[in-house]
């Protein structure tokens, strides 16, 4: 059964429920996690070879993606799609009783594997958004365009990394870890360094490719003997055979977790380091970036004294820095995620125990012809972590 899935009858957007429209010239059921058989979208309507797959192995689904209000997850471990809405059911589209013709397949890019998902077309409205869980990184690419006025999201909250991330004091840039002393964890690093503690233990080193292939997510913070670190923000590729549009309303984030205060009743309460921002990925011959495009990295954990916790960090944003954990009197202050110009802030030294470093920055790629501003673009061109190039010849 051939299903394509759609959500603009005016009927249904005030639910967020979806219309199917159903052909039954193909019968077929779907497994949980099984690929999606024929009939498929030709895959020469690309013009262009996508990163990190390979057309000639790839089968693109026929479904058009439309969604209004609520929430669509792509479940990179199950190889599942659902929808969400507020006291409403969950409805899977593929997986579990879902039958939507919407490919899948895991690949291996690198030293670890990323989720591909395939579809005809996505459309994303203001009050609609698409959140990504597990722990691959996801690829989306679509045989037609792409519309995104709500938010996309693979950040992590907290200590729970991004599809593609990793965890605390965990990923090739990993902050400084130190639970000997009163010192604050080191942010952790990807793009850009990760932020020093307030007693100067490092943040976490810079790593990966300009290109994003292979893709990978963000670093954790580094942990202190009272705290954790923030988790690294997961990585996102999304390839448009025809067009990709971020509108004036549009979010992209694959930004760092924050890390958590120090505590006071621990013998040492030094703040958690911030995780780095993750990656972002964006393909098309034709784009347009009207929004906001963010890989900040979280707030380090301020540290705490004698009397008061030290505050968490704050997780990055689609359009904000993770900001800095506050401090009581005795405690250092967190340093904050990375800003625009890439550049992670330093935790405070406090009488009594210090913050942790702010996240690093991580990487935003654009590979297409079209012009790009980076008003909304965080970090932006001229830090050099977000970058433009060319499309991969065919």
């Amino acid at each position: 059964m051939r299903i394509g899935l759609f959500c603009l009858a005016p009927l249904l957007l005030s639910t967020g429920a979806c219309s199917l429209l159903f052909d039954s010239s193909v019968a077929e059921t779907q497994d949980a996690g099984a690929e999606i058989d024929a009939p498929v979208v030709d895959a020469a309507v690309f013009s262009y070879a996508p990163s990190n797959v390979d057309l000639e192995q790839l089968e693109i689904g026929t479904a058009s993606l439309a969604l209004a209000t609520g929430t669509i997850v792509f479940d990179t471990d199950r190889g599942c799609v659902y929808t969400v809405v507020v006291d409403g059911p969950t409805t899977y589209l593929l997986c579990e009783d879902g039958t939507a013709d919407i490919g899948f397949q895991v690949r291996p890019t690198g030293a670890a594997s990323v989720a591909v998902f395939s579809f005809s077309s996505l459309d994303l409205g203001e009050e609609a958004t698409l959140n990504v869980t597990g722990e691959r990184a996801i690829v989306l690419v679509v045989g037609g365009e792409v519309r995104i006025a709500g938010a996309v999201s693979v950040s992590a909250n907290h200590f729970k990394p991004g599809a593609g991330g990793f965890g605390s004091q965990l990923g090739s840039g990993a902050g400084f870890t130190d639970i000997s002393g009163n010192a604050g964890g080191g942010g952790g690093g990807f793009g850009g360094v990760g932020g020093a503690s307030g007693n100067n233990n490092a943040g976490g080193a810079v790593y990966g490719q300009t290109s994003l292939v292979p893709l990978q997510g963000g670093s954790g913070g580094g942990n202190s003997q009272a705290s954790l670190g923030g988790a690294g923000g997961g990585a996102l590729q999304i390839s448009a055979a025809a067009s990709l549009i971020v509108t004036g309303s549009g979010h992209i984030a694959a930004t760092g977790g924050g890390g958590s205060g120090g505590v006071s009743a621990a013998i040492i309460g030094a703040g958690g380091g911030g995780g780095s921002g993750g990656a972002i990925l964006l393909e098309s011959p034709d784009m347009s970036i009207n929004g906001f495009v963010s890989a900040n990295g979280g707030g380090g954990g301020a540290g705490a004294d004698g009397a008061s916790n030290g505050g968490d960090g704050g997780d990055g944003g689609f359009d904000r820095i993770g900001a800095g954990g506050l401090g009581p009197t005795g405690g250092g202050f967190g340093g904050p995620g990375s800003d625009k110009e890439g550049v992670a802030g330093v935790g405070g030294a406090g009488n009594d125990s210090d913050g942790g470093g702010g996240g690093g920055a991580g990487r935003i790629r654009f590979n297409t012809p079209s012009t790009i501003t980076d008003i909304g673009v965080s970090p932006n061109l001229a830090s050099g972590l977000a970058t433009i190039g060319e499309l991969q010849a065919l």
